[in-house]
């Protein structure tokens, strides 16, 4: 999923959340994703891909969003 040389700079889906996860943080949002085509996969890969990361790390999918490119998020109060 990670372009070649960026893996050092850059998570997939499953390392941000496993990094979520770490952090104990109550929210999470994956950020700048789409933004520029920098490999092979179709725009929503990165998508399909976080919901199974979620799925299988039992993150409940509004706790942590992929915000499209201009969208906001109001975060809910902890």
């Amino acid at each position: 999923m990670n372009p070649a040389g960026s893996c050092a700079q850059h998570q997939n889906p499953a390392e941000a959340l496993h990094g979520f996860q770490l952090s104990g943080a109550t929210w999470g949002i994956g950020h700048h994703w789409g933004t520029f085509q920098l490999t092979d996969e179709a725009r929503d890969a990165p998508l399909a891909a976080l919901d199974e990361a979620l799925a299988e790390q039992n993150i409940p999918a509004d706790r942590f969003r992929a915000l499209a490119p201009g969208e906001a998020w109001a975060i809910p109060p902890a």
